[in-house]
């Protein structure tokens, strides 16, 4: 049974969860809505530090970017890209997009997750999202 769970996440099967690491909070906090709120990235949470791993099913929406990053130095799509994300937005981008392009094109993605904020991977799905839609 076990080796089925597997294989359905491979195949795009069931959606695995967000795996958060919660520091110098008590772990039942996650259970609670403010969490949720917070997960889902409609609530800031400031008193603690939240560190979240994400999975390959999580990562895989952020493919098209590897597609499309080269477009966003020409015309149209270029001055949608300036009027539609902020400096510090633009500069996230680009200090994730050779991971990015690194998992896609050569490494696969890490087995043990990639760290990074949920703020960050807010962005980089807009980003995804902005990509996919021009």
């Amino acid at each position: 049974m076990p080796k089925r769970k597997c294989e359905d996440m491979r195949q795009g099967g069931r959606e695995e969860p967000m795996m958060t690491q919660i520091l110098s909070q008590v772990t039942p906090w996650l259970g609670t809505e403010k969490a949720m709120d917070y997960i889902e990235g409609k609530e800031d949470v400031a008193d603690f530090k939240v560190i979240t791993l994400f999975g390959e099913t999580k990562l895989r929406r952020l493919g098209v970017i590897v597609e499309m990053y080269d477009k966003k130095e020409y015309g149209r799509v270029k001055r949608e890209y300036i009027n539609q994300f902020t400096e510090a937005e633009r500069k996230v981008m680009s200090a994730w997009y050779p991971k990015i392009y690194a998992w896609f094109m050569r490494s696969g993605f890490p087995r043990g997750g990639v760290r990074m904020s949920i703020q960050t991977y807010h962005t980089l799905c807009r980003f995804a999202h902005f990509f996919a839609t021009v």
